[in-house]
């Protein structure tokens, strides 16, 4: 159980997600291995300040890639926290980008 408040940054929580993702990935199949390590740094970006909002789209492409070309439920799923978070908390991640500043403090800039 993971319990989130205000304070919790949505952006970091779904970097969060892909590093246990790729730590749980078997790695045999290109698009869970290749996709959940891409995501991985893309959110990575964001968090850093150094994302673009064309990030946001290839998240979603990225997304779709995945939950349909994995060949197990792992991958298949593995895009879901990001799908979530940009759909809810798209702002979040915008204020990342246009402001260069995490709205909760979290993410070291």
């Amino acid at each position: 159980m993971i319990v989130m408040d205000d304070t919790t940054c949505m952006v970091d929580m779904a970097k969060f997600f892909t590093v246990f993702l790729e730590e749980e990935s078997c790695g045999r199949c290109v698009p869970c291995r290749e996709g959940i390590k891409r995501m991985k740094e893309v959110l990575d970006g964001i968090s850093k300040a150094v994302g673009k909002e064309e990030d946001l789209t290839f998240l979603e492409e990225l997304s779709q890639c995945l939950a349909q070309a994995s060949l197990c439920d792992l991958g298949k799923s593995a895009p879901n926290s990001v799908l979530s978070t940009l759909r809810h908390f798209r702002d979040e991640y915008l204020t990342h980008i246009n402001k260069e500043v995490c709205p909760t403090k979290r993410c070291t800039m």
